[in-house]
């Protein structure tokens, strides 16, 4: 959207930039990035939400938010436990 409130069409090159300059700047800043976007369907008839792509092609892209999503300690201890289990495990059934 511009500053008017128009929407408008986002070139490769706009969408490179937003890329580069907007969504990799805040995940190096360990942000999980969401894209907020809608589209107007017709109220007499409901999408099929089984064809996906057809459901979500067209969107209008309205803003990127960032949100932190630390790692929870008992999800991080338990893929360092697998990750340790794994590795011991190869190295003993290695001949």
């Amino acid at each position: 959207m511009n500053s008017d409130g128009e929407a408008t069409l986002f070139s490769t090159a706009d969408r490179n930039d937003m890329v580069r300059e907007v969504i990799e700047k805040m995940a190096s800043n360990g942000l999980r990035t969401i894209a907020l976007a809608y589209k107007d369907f017709p109220a007499d008839a409901v999408p099929d939400w089984d064809q996906e792509n057809n459901v979500i092609s067209g969107l209008t892209c309205i803003g990127i938010t960032g949100i932190e999503d630390p790692v929870r300690s008992e999800v991080s201890g338990l893929f360092f436990s697998r990750r340790r289990k794994r590795t011991v495990g190869s190295k003993l059934f290695r001949k």
